[in-house]
């Protein structure tokens, strides 16, 4: 198919303006697909990695099937260390990997949205700020949403020096050394993106990005399309939300709320809502730790009615839609 011949492309030529007009069938350059490829021009990490393992365009299933098992072996430590307990990381990246989020990662052979998600989760599981640093720039080489998303690891970083409890605006501005690290990589990124546009003349495209009819297209669709991408781990995100507010001080509730906007923005500029929310997993990370803080309990009620209840949505549904097509032929 044509996109998958321009993606391939990129893998043999990177560092080179991609030639869309002359790739692209004139009947598909109006938004889908020529949308997405219109914005990959500077998306160089995957094509880099292509061309010098010689995978080319499979390194773009390789790489997200990869970052998946990477990535969901990371949450279950990362959570693991926020709540001290075993069971509760475990359970947890089983339950994301249940939902449109976990999934995500072994349906995608062609975007590689993963792998920019895999090194922001590493930019939280380290401690070292050059390695938060690194983490947070190969992030958004490989995906800019990333940078965006990569606000709440910094913010992740200054909750486990101040605790959420203290977090303000304030408190935002007195970077522990590994918030300093994430703050490294968005300019390492500048940098890096700097040297592309001015060295090679590479661009990012702006089709389809924050117009009317994406807005009116997502507003007749919530809060479905916000609940499908974490499935039921969004009670977990429900439970840290109502402890927030029982016992901490306002601007610290109100501190968190305006964090957890920070995903939702770009993804209500672009048509790949589900996609780009999925940057917003740090919310579940930190949300389990508000929880254990305070009520250890429930959030293990939490996590494990998030396993079952995305063990119902993605495989039930399924179930249930074979079995009626089997009954129908039958009878």
């Amino acid at each position: 198919m044509w996109f998958v011949e321009v993606l391939d492309w990129q893998t043999h030529h990177p560092f080179r303006s991609l030639p869309l007009d002359q790739m692209i069938p004139a009947e598909h350059r109006l938004g889908g697909f020529a949308s997405h490829l219109d914005k990959r021009e500077m998306r160089q990490l995957l094509p880099l990695l292509g061309y010098v393992t010689g995978l080319h365009f499979k390194i773009y299933a390789v790489a997200n099937h990869v970052a998946g098992l990477v990535f969901l072996g990371l949450l279950a430590w990362v959570v693991r260390r926020q709540t001290d307990d075993p069971g509760v990381g475990a359970l947890t990246a089983v339950a994301y990997a249940l939902c449109y989020a976990g999934a995500h990662f072994f349906e995608d052979y062609y975007l590689g949205d993963g792998v920019a998600i895999m090194f922001l989760l590493a930019s939280m599981a380290v401690r070292q700020p050059l390695a938060i640093a690194a983490f947070v720039a190969l992030a958004g080489m490989a995906d800019e949403r990333a940078i965006v998303a990569s606000v709440l690891s910094f913010a992740f970083w200054q909750i486990a020096r101040f605790g959420a409890a203290n977090l303000s605006f304030q408190t935002m501005l007195r970077p522990s050394a590994q918030a300093w690290g994430a703050a490294c990589g968005w300019i390492a990124f500048l940098g890096w993106r700097a040297i592309l546009g001015g060295a090679f003349g590479l661009t990012t495209g702006q089709t389809d990005i924050a117009n009317w009819p994406i807005l009116l297209y997502h507003s007749q669709r919530y809060p479905g399309n916000v609940l499908v991408v974490f499935g039921w781990l969004a009670g977990v995100l429900a439970i840290a939300a109502a402890i927030a507010w029982s016992n901490y001080p306002r601007r610290a509730f109100w501190s968190l709320a305006a964090l957890s906007v920070v995903p939702l923005l770009p993804a209500m500029l672009v048509y790949d809502f589900e996609r780009s929310l999925s940057f917003g997993f740090p919310l579940v990370i930190l949300a389990c730790g508000i929880a254990n803080e305070k009520e250890p309990r429930l959030l293990r009620l939490g996590i494990v009615s998030a396993v079952l209840g995305n063990i119902f949505l993605s495989h039930v549904p399924d179930t249930l839609m074979r079995l009626a097509i089997y009954c129908r032929h039958w009878f």
